[in-house]
């Protein structure tokens, strides 16, 4: 999950790009739309383009608009413990149109008949990531090198 609490964004509808800030409590998640191996001087990396697409599971949809979420009308009337009022952005992303996902990224579905949300989280990570690739990937793990 990728924070933007410190880091901008633009998820407002202004008609352009001119509010880019950051979000206190949204998340996004690293959804790869392309990954690409290249090898710079001797060394391997993964570079990845993070926009991701929501999934679909027969009548089950990923995703929900934001307002639909802050109302109440996605899970039984359960909404986010997420501050709606706690400023102009915090605001726009509860009444907005972001698509957020419902998956077990941001809902706890121990109890079916009643989820409750854990976090607000969208989709892509709206970035590049690079990792490079350990000489012994047996016993080495992938190294975020660039975000």
């Amino acid at each position: 999950m990728k924070s933007w609490s410190e880091t901008p964004i633009d998820i407002f509808a202004d008609g352009g790009c001119t509010v880019i800030k950051p979000v206190p409590g949204l998340y996004s998640g690293l959804m790869a739309d392309s990954i690409e191996a290249v090898q710079v001087d001797g060394k391997l990396y993964i570079i990845t383009a993070n926009e991701g697409d929501d999934k679909e599971y027969g009548d089950f949809e990923e995703k929900v608009k934001a307002e639909d979420l802050f109302s109440g009308g996605v899970f039984n009337g359960t909404v986010p413990s997420y501050d709606c009022e706690a400023s102009a952005e915090s605001n726009a992303l509860c009444t907005g149109s972001l698509r957020l996902i419902v998956g077990s990224a941001s809902v706890d579905y121990t109890n079916v008949s009643w989820p409750m949300i854990k976090r607000i989280v969208a989709f892509g990570g709206r970035g590049i990531l690079i990792f490079e690739v350990p000489q012994d990937p047996e016993t080495g793990s992938l190294q975020l090198v660039w975000d």
